[in-house]
C-alpha cells in the first residue's frame, strides 16, 4: 500500500510541479477534476421507443452488384435501436425482401403507402445515393464508402416528416478504412463492416446516450 502512495504521488508532483500560475491550477484540474466530471448525457433526437416501424432501403448506386448492402443497413439498425429500446419493433427484413420480390409496382408507391402496407406507424428511408467499393488502387484493394439522405415520416398523420425537423432530410456519408484481400466472404465482411459503421453513428440521433467530453 505504501508503495502504491509513492508512485502515484510521484506521478501527480511529476505532472504539478513544473506548473505555476494559471498552468499550475490548468495542471490541478486536468489531474484532479476532470476525470471526475460525469460526460453529459445526449438527448434522442426523435422518440420512437412506442412505435411500430419500417426500415425501408432505396439503394439506387449498389442494388443490383451488391444487394446484401441493403440488407446489412436493415438489419444492423434494426438489431441496435431494438438493442437500446429506441424503437417497440421493427419489420424484419425478409418481409421487405418477398415484398419487394413479389410487389414491383412498389416503386410507384409513397413511403407512407410503403410504410401502410407493413402496418408500420413510422418509416425510416434511407435512400442510398452513391456506393463505392473497389479503391482507386486497383483490383483487390477496397475502401468501401456511401453517401445518401434519410428521413422518417409518420404513417399515422398522412405521411408527415417527424425527422429531421427543420431539414427537408438528413444527409449522410461514411467510409471505411482501405483494406487489401479477395473472395467473396472478404467482400461480405467489408459489405458488413461498412453497415455496421453506419449505424453506429446513425443510431445515436433515437436514444439517448453519453456524449464526448
Amino acid at each position: 500500500m505504501g508503495k502504491k502512495r509513492f508512485v502515484t504521488g510521484f506521478l501527480l508532483a511529476h505532472c504539478i510541479l513544473p506548473l505555476t500560475g494559471c498552468n499550475l491550477v490548468g495542471g490541478l484540474y486536468m489531474v484532479l477534476i476532470d476525470p471526475l466530471i460525469p460526460v453529459p448525457l445526449v438527448r434522442a433526437e426523435h422518440d420512437m421507443s412506442d412505435k411500430h416501424v419500417l426500415i425501408w432501403v432505396d439503394d439506387l448506386s449498389a442494388a443490383e452488384s451488391y444487394p446484401s448492402l441493403r440488407r446489412h443497413l436493415t438489419d444492423e439498425l434494426a438489431e441496435t435501436l431494438q438493442a437500446q429500446n429506441a424503437v417497440a419493433s421493427v419489420v424484419p427484413y425478409e418481409k421487405t425482401a418477398r415484398f419487394r420480390a413479389l410487389r414491383p409496382e412498389y416503386r410507384q408507391k409513397s413511403i407512407m403507402e410503403l410504410g401502410s402496407e407493413f402496418q408500420a406507424d413510422q418509416v425510416i428511408y434511407l435512400q442510398v445515393t452513391q456506393f463505392k467499393f473497389v479503391h482507386e488502387a486497383g483490383r483487390g484493394y477496397y475502401q468501401p464508402a456511401i453517401k445518401g439522405h434519410a428521413k422518417i415520416i409518420d404513417c399515422l398523420n398522412e405521411g408527415q416528416r417527424v425527422w429531421p425537423e427543420i431539414q427537408a432530410q438528413y444527409p449522410f456519408g461514411i467510409e471505411c478504412e482501405l483494406e487489401e484481400g479477395q473472395g467473396d466472404s472478404f467482400e461480405e465482411r467489408l459489405i458488413r463492416k461498412l453497415g455496421e459503421k453506419f449505424v453506429r453513428e446513425f443510431s445515436l440521433h433515437f436514444y439517448d446516450h453519453r456524449g464526448k467530453k
